[in-house]
């Protein structure tokens, strides 16, 4: 065995024979379904599981599903340092090991059917592994594995790490890994050093790599969490996890072999444990890559947690890789961002929710003067809501915000009050599943450099203002639906909606702050129009919401179609 190994340099393309998982779920079921009888000793077991198999790749798969679903992970005496015999029929017997016990139990069973198979020692980033640490030669191993013959070649294959984790609490946690069967020794040296009998030189075949990496570059490299291997994560900018910080850095990150949807990131200052993730903006860039750009508060030592998501459906996050960061110098002016665990930007599929693609190209906005204007397409029965967040999450800042429907888009506007970063939250129906409830679909960044000149408030209203869709089917034309905005110079507006029919509506008048100053409204119909007649006898913003009055048996309702905004800029003349 030793021979093949070094006399044949491994390939690095995994061989045709290698079938897809779900190809070796036979397998799988008969391995689960082992009786208690053949457990007793490595060769029964051994030649149990083997008897469906096609070929080595099956066997092994075999042992594979069987020691990660029926050995755990002895948490507790790796904790206390008291590890007992790690041999196979020790394992098996008590169904308890650590990596030693583990790599030593796949090695019997591979023996019992001719197999080759090596258990490897070495340095493994893993529990407890701190990104700071340098290995040396000096170091004892703190790990065990093993590679194995199938197929024509030498493959890694983990089976410690494919039954589960240890939790923060030096807990197992059963928690099945496909990733570590027949790893890519590419991937597999990401987390795994091999060092035989206190010799580099003669351990680095054993990487199974044409050209096999020194150990300071295996120190330095960036680590990886499973799914940021399985998703080929990788920093185009950042190939160490060890990053020097003088007041920000920008990291840019990508996943080579699946499409990141979203990514959050958590920053933990290392000697509080405080997270300072509101110092982190991440921005996804038009070729799918994203930017981290990073801003700690103050000079110190900060673990970067990197966390992504291939779903917009799928509200979990899995983690990718982190990063250690030595700030030396930090801007002591520096701000906040609103707190916001994620991505900026809206979802990648509006369309379900009945808005056109190009609304999620806008994340970051920045304006010198306080104000803000959006403007998305947007189907007439796109269900929206707005909110506005400042980064100090104090106060309620609804008032400054509104959006308005105008010929087929929605308008987004912001008058800001103070300088700062600020956050316009969104929210829609999807209306594709017919979902009762409104979702958060994307939160937009908002750095303003000072205030605006005028910060009269909005009537708060959660929807944009104008008529809704569904006042068509009361009677209101296509034409009613496009304006949502009017204004009077001197308090007197009147405002004529187009109808197809007579319909019976009443008002309700909302003013933007409380006020004693009287209001009127009045609103007459006919055949083709509802006509509105109000009068303001102060400056400011006003809403008009219409309802339709509907009988059903003798009971009256009224129907909420929508509101409109009226804009009073100024008044002369005393309230009639």
């Amino acid at each position: 065995m030793t021979q093949t190994l070094l006399s044949n340099p491994p390939r690095r393309d995994v061989p045709t024979s290698f079938p897809p998982v779900s190809e070796l779920e036979y397998i799988d079921l008969h391995a689960s379904g082992a009786p208690q009888d053949v457990t007793s000793s490595g060769s029964l077991l051994a030649h149990y599981l083997v008897k469906p198999a096609l070929n080595d790749v099956g066997r092994v798969r075999a042992f594979y599903m069987w020691i990660t679903s029926n050995i755990s992970y002895d948490a507790a005496g790796f904790q206390s340092d008291s590890i007992g015999p790690q041999d196979a029929g020790t394992v098996l017997r008590h169904r308890t090991g650590v990596c030693e016990g583990f790599a030593t139990l796949f090695k019997e069973l591979c023996r019992e059917v001719h197999i080759p198979c090596k258990k490897i020692s070495g340095f493994a980033k893993c529990f407890g592994h701190h990104p700071g640490h340098i290995y040396t030669a000096d170091e004892e191993s703190n790990h065990t594995w093993n590679i194995v013959f199938v197929s024509g070649d030498w493959w890694p294959i983990e089976v410690t790490w494919g039954a589960g984790p240890i939790d923060k609490n030096y807990q197992f946690v059963r928690q099945h890994e496909e990733l570590h069967f027949l790893m890519d020794p590419n991937l597999f040296v990401i987390k795994h050093y091999p060092f035989m009998k206190n010799s580099l030189s003669n351990s680095a075949l054993y990487q199974l790599l044409r050209k096999p990496i020194n150990l300071e570059e295996f120190s330095k490299a960036a680590v990886l969490h499973n799914r940021g291997i399985e998703w080929g994560f990788e920093s185009t900018t950042h190939i160490h996890q060890v990053v020097d910080v003088d007041v920000s850095c920008e990291i840019t990150a990508r996943c080579t072999r699946t499409k990141l949807e979203r990514m959050m990131c958590y920053l933990d200052e290392e000697n509080t444990g405080k997270d300072f993730f509101n110092y982190v903006l991440i921005r996804k860039k038009d070729n799918g890559d994203f930017t981290i750009k990073v801003t700690p508060p103050r000079p110190g030592t900060y673990t970067l947690k990197i966390f992504g998501q291939t779903d917009s459906n799928d509200d979990s996050y899995h983690p990718l890789t982190s990063f250690f960061l030595c700030c030396k110098s930090s801007d002591r002016s520096v701000r906040p961002y609103p707190k916001h665990e994620g991505l900026w930007g809206i979802l990648s599929n509006v369309s379900a929710y009945g808005f056109q693609s190009d609304m999620n190209k806008t994340d970051v906005v920045t304006t010198k003067n306080g104000a803000v204007e959006l403007t998305f397409q947007a189907r007439p029965e796109a269900d929206l809501t707005v909110r506005l967040k400042g980064a100090d999450d104090t106060g309620n800042l609804d008032r400054f915000i509104m959006a308005h429907r105008e010929y087929g888009q929605v308008v987004i506007k912001c008058r800001l009050p103070k300088a700062g970063y600020y956050s316009i939250l969104l929210f829609a129906r999807n209306l594709t599943t017919l979902a009762p409830k409104q979702k958060h679909i994307g939160s937009i960044l908002i750095q303003c450099m000072e205030a605006h000149s005028d910060v009269r408030p909005y009537p708060v209203n959660p929807h944009p203002w104008g008529l809704m869709a569904m006042a068509l089917e009361y009677g209101f034309t296509k034409d009613a639906l496009l304006n949502s905005i009017f204004f009077t110079m001197d308090g007197e507006v009147e405002i004529n909606l187009e109808t197809n029919r007579k319909i019976n509506v009443s008002l309700e008048v909302l003013p933007s702050e409380k006020t004693t100053h009287n209001t009127q409204a009045s609103v007459s119909e006919t055949d083709s129009s509802v006509n509105i007649r109000a009068q303001f006898s102060s400056q400011g913003y006003y809403g008009i919401k219409l309802f339709a009055n509907t009988s059903h048996q003798e009971e009256h309702e009224q129907v909420y179609l929508g509101a409109i905004l009226v804009n009073s800029l100024k008044t002369n003349k005393p309230f009639l």
